[in-house]
C-alpha cells in the first residue's frame, strides 16, 4: 500500500458525514487494513473505530487516542498493564471532574 493511500484511508474515517452509516462501515475498513498487512493501526474516530480495529485483529498493534474509558469498552485488561495488542492515551475527563 502506498503512503498516500494509507493516509487517505485513515484520514477519510474522520470525515464521514453520518456517524451511523460510518459505524456500519468501520468493521469492513478495519478488516481491509488487516488484510493489507499494515504494521500498526491508529484509529481516527474515537471509541467506535478502536473497537472495530480490536475486533478485526489480535496481532496488529493498535494505538488509540480517545476520551472513552478503554477498560470499560473491553479494549484493555487493566490501565497499568493493558496486555494484548491495544494501547494508547485515554483522556477520561469525567472521572477527574469529581476530584
Amino acid at each position: 500500500m502506498k503512503r498516500r493511500q494509507f493516509i487517505t484511508l485513515l484520514g477519510g474515517a474522520a470525515a464521514w458525514p453520518l456517524a451511523a452509516r460510518a459505524n456500519d462501515r468501520l468493521p469492513a475498513l478495519a478488516m481491509e487494513l488487516v488484510d493489507r498487512h499494515v504494521a500498526v493501526i491508529v484509529p481516527i474516530g474515537g471509541a467506535p473505530a478502536t473497537v472495530a480495529a480490536k475486533a478485526a485483529t489480535s496481532t496488529v498493534p493498535i494505538i488509540f487516542n480517545m476520551t472513552a474509558d478503554p477498560l470499560e469498552l473491553g479494549l484493555i485488561a487493566s490501565l497499568n498493564r493493558p496486555g494484548g495488542n491495544v494501547t494508547g492515551v485515554a483522556m477520561m475527563g469525567v472521572e477527574l471532574e469529581v476530584k
